[in-house]
């Protein structure tokens, strides 16, 4: 089971845009989260998120995706032996966080997001950097679900019953996250 953290589970469903639905957008900072700091232990010496993909990397694309969303912040949380932000450069507004416990698995990635993440932010959607297959309009949903629900709620995606990424918390669940001693997440 991933997290434990009390609150509701939605899964998206599509909205229309209304004048209602763009007030509450404007009334919602979204930060998303890019983990990146895993060991790309099966591709040995290789960094997966820095593999070519359709003319990018595959992190770069999923980072042009995401500037093409509705999130206001993008961080992505690397480790220090990736040297991911150095082949970054054409993401000037993206925020970098080192993790320096890798070891302590993916829920220390996502607390080094949360702590890098604005004081403003209302929702932490969690991001793998090695799924370029996603679309803006894939965020898009989740985002726009999110802000027309209650605060206290956990959106992810399914597919035939099944859970998937990316994952959009509340900020209400911030200090729970920041708690978390499993090293899953």
């Amino acid at each position: 089971m991933p997290l434990s953290l009390s609150g509701k589970i939605y899964s998206p469903q599509s909205h229309q845009v209304s004048k209602l639905h763009k007030t509450l957008l404007n009334s919602k900072m979204i930060s998303a989260i890019v983990l990146a700091a895993g060991k790309s232990a099966r591709m040995g010496a290789i960094n997966k998120m820095l593999l070519p993909y359709k003319g990018n990397t595959v992190i770069g694309t999923v980072l042009h995706e995401l500037q093409q969303s509705l999130v206001d912040e993008i961080i992505i949380v690397d480790n220090q032996n990736l040297h991911i932000k150095e082949r970054l450069n054409e993401f000037p507004s993206v925020n970098f966080v080192t993790n320096l416990n890798t070891d302590g698995g993916l829920a220390s990635s996502i607390q080094c997001g949360v702590n890098e993440a604005s004081g403003s932010a209302t929702g932490f959607l969690i991001c793998l950097g090695d799924m370029p297959l996603l679309i803006s309009d894939d965020y898009n949903s989740l985002i726009n679900n999110f802000i027309t629900i209650d605060n206290k709620v956990i959106i992810l995606p399914t597919h035939d019953n099944k859970r998937g990424n990316p994952v959009l918390f509340s900020a209400h669940f911030k200090d729970e996250i920041l708690d978390l001693q499993d090293g899953n997440g």
